[in-house]
């Protein structure tokens, strides 16, 4: 037994010391667990006077699978549209926020602190793609990056659609929009929203608004905000039926601005006017 055991610790000593002869970890360098570096760039020095500076908000480019779904397929964006990309961030959702109230404190009181993307969009399995999303308050994902046109109208209304529509999210976290926002449409929201014909019809701003409260609301902000007045009424009006379903849309456009009033002393429609003010300079 004695002799077993003198066998077994010799073995035990020689494995030991063939690993601290053969192995070196240290040199090993362990994506996303610390053992990897990155050379600061003339890019990450503009990010971070640009957004992390006055906003305490990281733009992470820089691919790490950890930070999406591990069930999507994805790619890392191209880095030549991280700029512009951030610069329709903080031109047409910061900047406007900024200057209807009046400060820069609500922004870095209320926006999430971490920003990924992702250079395309997340597919689903029921055939749509995933564009952005918001995780507990914290961090927003923008999905499908590498297609982003600063030139393009219907490129800018996507992403400011997405900032806008993923950050109310994030103000609902903090404060609860009104109950009673609920009741217009109870009873009317589906998972077969997909296949709806016509939600202005049904009193619904989109056909995604109809999958639940949530995005019903979230929904109806960044309509209101991106198409701006004018826009919003005549796409309302161009809809079949819309005569049906403008009462209840006006119902939830009235619980829109209360709540902004209520809940953080916005005025709601001054913010619609900053942020078409954004969007055409932005366009110009």
């Amino acid at each position: 037994m004695k002799k077993y055991l003198l066998i077994c610790s010799l073995l035990l000593i020689a494995i030991i010391i063939s690993c601290k002869k053969d192995d070196k970890l240290d040199d090993v360098a362990l994506n996303g667990l610390g053992g990897d570096t990155w050379k600061r760039t003339a890019l990450d020095n503009w990010l971070y006077d640009s957004l992390t500076a006055p906003y305490n908000i990281e733009l992470k480019y820089k691919w790490d699978q950890s930070e999406f779904d591990m069930s999507y397929t994805l790619v890392p964006p191209r880095e030549e549209q991280v700029i512009p990309v951030a610069q329709a961030i903080r031109n047409l959702w910061i900047e406007p926020y900024n200057q209807a109230t009046g400060a820069v404190l609500f922004m870095k009181m209320y926006s999430p602190k971490l920003v990924v993307l992702s250079g395309i969009p997340a597919a689903r399995t029921d055939g749509t793609g995933l564009a952005g999303v918001a995780e507990d308050g914290l961090k927003i994902i923008l999905y499908d990056v590498n297609s982003f046109n600063k030139k393009d109208q219907a490129s800018i209304d996507r992403i400011m659609h997405l900032l806008h529509h993923e950050f109310t999210h994030i103000l609902n976290q903090k404060k609860a929009y009104p109950v009673e926002f609920k009741k217009v449409s109870a009873g009317s929201y589906t998972d077969g929203w997909l296949l709806a014909e016509n939600p202005v019809g049904s009193g619904f701003v989109s056909k995604y608004a109809m999958k639940a409260p949530d995005e019903d609301f979230a929904e109806m902000v960044a309509y209101m905000l991106v198409k701006g007045k004018e826009e919003y009424e005549a796409y309302l009006h161009a809809a079949p039926d819309y005569e049906n379903g403008i009462p209840k849309l006006r119902e939830k456009e009235a619980l829109v601005v209360q709540y902004f009033k209520d809940a953080y002393h916005v005025d709601f429609y001054d913010l619609q006017t900053r942020v078409q003010q954004a969007k055409k300079a932005f366009m110009d």
